[in-house]
């Protein structure tokens, strides 16, 4: 059974992979900007690019994910790769790159990754004076985002959710995955609370959702399907949870969807989706738990998501 939930936010408005420049810039500059989203265990990023003279429109260059392997401190070493992609570009013309950044978190971590940037940019780009970030980033962010992986963008979506709780030290995961072949999983620490690590699934998978006309979350839960129904209709005054419930259930109003389909699936029953989140959401609290590298961690994830989309 399927219930029709209204979430408060209106939906974003869908950009196209590529913008018309509105006038025609300085040919004296090349303007790129690169996005980077946090994804549970992952950082994920994307690159966009601005060239009039190779092309009349803003393009995505290169999008990628960085896991916290080996030689990754904090899963930082993205940078590098952008920067190679960068040092591709330069054209040797006496054109300048200007790196604009864009980011979902927070102006602290957009602060973090310009210093992270510091003496890694090949000779001929530069990073720009927050000033003039606003000059490109109406053109180039929209590009960026879209092309950024686990983001779920263009078109109906089908996403499977779950949650995962070790019963031995209460160490908790969860996952998703949608029929598109976007996927995420993140660790909890020790919760010793499913019904919280169910909600945290919903709550990320819609944020990665660019596009929220037709979206549907599938969840085995029905404690937690029970929680979004009371919020979504109620508030969370009349839900008396804990709080880290209540604050997953909060993040479902800073989600860009405006209304999904939650669909009760039962858990274990075969269905190629679920069985994905499960077996995701089972992966991230074993990395909770400690004993896998963080690179371990996305390989298997990756081949969770092949096998699902393989069984579809």
């Amino acid at each position: 059974m399927s219930k029709l939930l209204a979430l408060p936010r209106p939906p974003s408005t869908v950009t196209p992979l590529s913008s018309p420049r509105p006038e025609a810039p300085s040919l004296g500059r090349i303007d790129a900007l690169v996005w980077v989203e946090r994804a549970g265990l992952s950082l994920n990023w994307a690159l966009s690019i601005d060239d009039p003279v190779t092309s009349p429109v803003p393009r995505r260059l290169a999008a990628g994910e960085s896991h916290g392997g080996r030689g990754e401190r904090d899963g930082r070493a993205w940078y590098r790769q952008v920067a190679a992609h960068l040092k591709r570009q330069v054209t040797g013309d006496g054109r300048e790159i200007v790196l604009h950044l864009g980011s979902a978190t927070t102006a602290r971590a957009r602060e973090l990754h310009a210093q992270a940037f510091e003496g890694k940019l090949p000779p001929g780009v530069r990073l720009a004076d927050p000033l003039e970030s606003i000059d490109r980033h109406h053109l180039l962010s929209p590009i960026a985002e879209a092309s950024t992986p686990g983001v779920i963008w263009d078109g109906p979506a089908v996403i499977a959710t779950d949650g995962s709780v070790s019963h031995h030290n209460g160490h908790a995961g969860w996952g998703w995955i949608s029929n598109r072949g976007a996927f995420g999983l993140g660790a909890l620490g020790s919760t010793h609370d499913v019904c919280h690590s169910e909600l945290s699934g919903v709550r990320d998978a819609l944020a990665r959702v660019r596009d929220g006309r037709q979206v549907e979350v599938l969840v085995d839960s029905t404690e937690a399907i029970s929680l979004i129904d009371r919020y979504i209709r109620e508030g969370d005054s009349s839900v008396f949870v804990s709080r880290r419930r209540r604050a997953a259930l909060r993040g479902l109003d800073r989600t860009p969807v405006r209304e999904v389909t939650i669909s009760k699936v039962a858990g274990h029953s075969g269905h190629p989706l679920n069985e994905g989140a499960d077996r995701l959401s089972k992966l991230a609290r074993r990395a909770s738990e400690g004993g896998l590298e963080p690179a371990t961690v996305w390989k298997q994830a990756c081949g969770i998501r092949d096998d699902v989309m393989a069984a579809l």
